[in-house]
């Protein structure tokens, strides 16, 4: 009986994907076999090469996408949300296992990333908490006040007017997010590291100590 290997003529060009048509469960299956016995050494290479494929049609599938979205915004959003409850487990237990195999290096990564670029985690770290408090914000204001304060060699403690160069100061909400307060430039001052570390999310006037100036809101 004549195998259909032998039915395709090979010296065609293009034989082989009408073999893979033909016989495609055994071709994957052989294929998952022999990356799964040689992983060590392929997996490095494959990767390489889904990067600089990436890299190389990034332009055309932002295209792609964009042009799905405009078609039909909703079903865009509803295959996007189907897509991230489906693979959400899997992604989770596949970043764990990454942190926890490169855990040190992140670490000296995020420094790294934090001391060249302190403004912004800042404004992220505080983005968030007052999100989580569900504030009110107004983050560009906030990002032009922090740049004029930082720019100047020294400032005023708003609590203690204690004067502090303006590399170690503090900034404050003067209402805590947790009490209420907005995260905007009207509820923000300029602290020294003892006030706000010891204020931390009290009112002010549940803070009072010795000497401690008083301001009323």
């Amino acid at each position: 009986m004549t195998s259909e290997v032998e039915t395709i003529d090979r010296s065609k060009p293009g034989w082989w994907k009408e073999y893979y048509r033909r016989n495609k469960a055994k071709v994957n299956a052989r294929n998952k076999a022999w990356l799964e016995k040689n992983k060590e050494k392929m997996l490095p290479k494959l990767r390489a090469k889904w990067r600089r494929n990436q890299i190389k049609n990034r332009e055309r599938k932002n295209l792609q996408k964009a042009s799905l979205r405009n078609l039909d915004p909703e079903k865009f959003r509803m295959r996007n949300r189907e897509s991230q409850k489906r693979c959400w487990p899997k992604r989770q237990a596949y970043a764990r296992a990454y942190y926890q195999k490169n855990k040190e290096r992140l670490k000296e990564r995020a420094l790294e990333i934090y001391a060249s670029n302190k403004l912004r985690a800042y404004n992220y770290a505080q983005k968030r908490r007052a999100l989580k408090q569900q504030a009110t914000i107004n983050l560009k204001s906030i990002l032009a006040w922090v740049k004029r304060v930082r720019k100047q060699s020294m400032a005023v403690c708003y609590y203690c007017q204690k004067h502090c160069l303006s590399g170690d100061i503090h900034f404050d909400h003067i209402v805590p997010l947790s009490k209420g307060g907005a995260h905007s430039v009207e509820n923000l001052c300029v602290s020294c590291a003892t006030c706000n570390l010891t204020k931390k999310a009290k009112p002010i006037h549940a803070w009072i100590r010795i000497g401690q100036q008083i301001f009323s809101l």
